[in-house]
């Protein structure tokens, strides 16, 4: 007796295997339905057939051969009306096997762009985690979330999967983590609640300053802005911050961090946030006019 074992990944590729080996086994009488976001097998059995549904195993015992379907990446529930079987098979939810901390509604209240984009996301972390032991260990040395995604996928291993798919994926990580070293290097950031209390204003005020362009923040997602502590002092903001950032105010944040905590030959090499430190205000705002006027110090 011919025994075909089926274990398909993809609803496309379910659908294709199993049209395949009904028409070759002439499994009369049983159709492979293809809809948006399934595929429905249905079918009437036949004298010396039978169904067998052991999750997540589905079993199609025939006369002379046996077809053995492992769906165990696909949601799958198995219907009976007299001598009539439907097998309904949907990709899995991949929110479902979350630690209960997220909780049952985290997809909830979300629009359907959020929840595809999650999904993505969701499936593209899960497939990270298959990666090396070491590489997993390197990875979640990072000091953020963020950080450990980043490291996990520049490594060998994780960029072998996409380059062929995606050319300019490696350049795109590469900015990403510049950004990421940007802030990390030259002593992190704080959120908007550690902002408000180390200036003793409220977090409304903060948000304020931020969007009048008196404080520099930048957006890191769900985390949402953060503000690069190199900016603060004990006793509130670098002397001459606001002004700097007003002729600097035609740059995007990044590009404004860069500014401030790189090395600048009009500054004798030292960063424009060391020298506002030391009270140079005059001559980082010269530095910033020429940075605004050509791109660069």
């Amino acid at each position: 007796m011919e025994t075909v074992e089926l274990r398909p990944r993809q609803l496309a590729e379910l659908a294709d295997q199993l049209d395949f080996e009904f028409k070759r086994l002439h499994t009369e009488g049983v159709h492979v339905w293809r809809e948006a976001d399934a595929v429905r097998v249905q079918g009437r059995v036949q004298m010396g057939w039978s169904v067998e549904w052991k999750e997540p195993v589905w079993t199609l015992r025939l006369r002379d051969s046996v077809i053995r379907c492992l769906l165990d990446v696909f949601e799958s529930s198995l219907q009976w009306q007299q001598n009539s079987f439907t097998l309904l098979i949907k990709k899995r939810n991949p929110f479902a096997d979350l630690p209960a901390e997220f909780g049952g509604s985290w997809t909830e209240r979300r629009s359907p762009v959020q929840e595809v984009f999650l999904r993505r996301a969701f499936n593209a972390v899960a497939h990270l985690g298959e990666l090396s032991e070491p590489v997993l260990q390197g990875a979640i040395a990072a000091p953020s979330d963020q950080g450990v995604v980043v490291r996990a996928l520049q490594s060998p291993e994780a960029l072998a999967g996409v380059r062929s798919e995606d050319p300019l994926f490696h350049a795109r990580l590469r900015g990403i983590a510049a950004k990421q070293r940007l802030i990390e290097s030259h002593g992190g950031s704080m959120s908007v609640e550690e902002a408000a209390r180390l200036l003793r204003i409220t977090r409304q005020a903060v948000d304020k300053r931020r969007r009048n362009g008196q404080l520099l923040a930048v957006a890191f997602g769900r985390r949402g802005y953060h503000y690069p502590v190199w900016q603060f002092e004990d006793s509130g903001t670098l002397p001459g911050l606001e002004s700097v950032l007003r002729t600097l105010k035609d740059h995007d944040p990044w590009m404004q961090v860069a500014f401030f905590v790189s090395s600048n030959p009009r500054l004798e090499g030292k960063s424009p946030a060391r020298a506002l430190s030391e009270g140079r205000v005059d001559e980082v705002l010269i530095a910033a006019q020429a940075y605004g006027e050509q791109g660069a110090a």
